[in-house]
């Protein structure tokens, strides 16, 4: 079909009422069950997908997404994920969505954990985090979303271990392998290398060491 599918035409095409298709749509109210799977089967035939945004607008309904994230100042890495942040926010206040942000001391466990349980507490629809932050306090959040069926988004990882709705990162280890190929360039053989690695001994970065291992690995295959 060229025109794109609307909840009109699935009742056009079933005879049935917009309120039928819709009661299909949200599992509401009492539909027969020939009816109802007449209904579905037409919105998989012209691939209809809802609206969630206009949805969510027509019910005054706002989904809130909680976005977690250490505290910082102006010019600070953290700065600039948060200035991401404060866009979304503008961009998509008027279709409903509210993003909550919650900040957390790098630094101290407890205050990560503090974060967590008022994310929880106040009832977000959704959240997103650097678990690399808090590599073993972000797994014990992450366990209570997935209890509670909170999707999660996240940033910075790249290995899909957890059931996050998306990963946003980059391979660390094949990183390190790219970076220890740049500083090959031009350099003769012989040269050495050091390695500063900067992290708390209680709650390595795990990227981080899988970077490490990346640029030893490619360096060991030179040396072969």
């Amino acid at each position: 079909m060229n025109s794109k599918p609307t909840i009109r035409k699935i009742a056009e095409l079933a005879n049935v009422s917009i309120g039928t298709v819709d009661r299909v749509l949200h599992n509401r109210g009492y539909v027969a069950a020939n009816t109802r799977q007449l209904v579905e089967s037409i919105m998989q035939k012209i691939d209809y997908v809802p609206n969630t945004y206009a949805r969510n607008l027509v019910l005054n309904k706002t989904f809130n997404i909680a976005v977690l994230l250490p505290q910082h100042k102006e010019g600070e890495f953290w700065h600039y994920p948060f200035q991401g942040v404060k866009k979304a926010m503008n961009d998509f206040k008027s279709l409903g969505i509210k993003i909550n942000v919650y900040l957390y001391d790098l630094n101290k466990s407890n205050s990560f954990n503090k974060v967590c349980k008022k994310v929880l507490l106040e009832e977000n629809d959704a959240a997103l985090l650097f678990p690399d932050v808090m590599p073993t306090e972000s797994a014990s959040f992450i366990n209570e979303c997935k209890a509670k069926q909170i999707p999660f988004v996240l940033i910075g990882s790249y290995e899909n271990k957890t059931e996050a709705i998306l990963n946003i990162g980059q391979n660390s280890y094949q990183g390190g392998r790219v970076a220890a190929q740049l500083l090959q360039y031009g350099n003769n053989n012989g040269t050495k290398y050091l390695i500063i690695n900067i992290l708390k001994a209680e709650n390595p970065n795990y990227r981080v060491l899988k970077r490490i291992e990346g640029f030893k690995a490619f360096l060991g295959r030179k040396k072969k």
